[in-house]
């Protein structure tokens, strides 16, 4: 009787080559699907306000590298940290606060938009502004589902390369 030999060593190296490959690109494929979902979610958070500039703003970035795949999530806008964690009472600048409130009121007269002006910015002398943690509040939304997605990968992989 004939016997066949199979010499698996040669092929592991190439096995190895496509899993690590397909876990990679799973990975990345992972993190972009993420990353959209945290920007929606952190969209939705905001809510419309003023102009919109900052649910705009918010972006995620993907990079590759030989450490893994990194999913980085945020604003760049500078005043989105004030947002997010609110302030303590303190003096805004009235040119600022004359600015949102003309958009906000539409006050096109300049003694009432001095009044309110001042009540605006004494109330945040006195309070400080409430914090909206929009893109905390996006990752803890989302967090159960892109972990799931993430503790799939390997069977995705396995799947697509024939392996049970």
């Amino acid at each position: 009787m004939g016997s066949v030999n199979v010499n698996v060593t040669n092929n592991v190296p190439a096995f190895n080559r496509a899993l690590l490959y397909g876990i990679k690109k799973e990975t990345s494929k992972s993190a972009n699907w993420a990353g959209n979902r945290l920007i929606m979610a952190g969209v939705e958070k905001l809510e419309k306000k003023d102009t919109g500039f900052l649910a705009k703003s918010i972006t995620y970035n993907v990079k590759e590298n030989a450490a893994g795949v990194h999913l980085k999530f945020g604003t760049n806008v500078k005043y989105a940290i004030f947002v997010h964690e609110g302030t303590k009472p303190h003096w805004p600048p009235k040119t600022a606060i004359d600015k949102w409130a003309k958009r906000k009121f539409k006050i096109r007269n300049k003694k009432v938009l001095d009044r309110v002006s001042f009540a605006i910015r004494r109330k945040i002398a006195l309070f400080g502004t409430e914090a909206n943690p929009f893109i905390a509040d996006a990752v803890n939304s989302e967090f159960k589902g892109i972990v799931s997605r993430f503790n799939g990968i390997p069977g995705k992989v396995k799947k697509k390369l024939g392996v049970k």
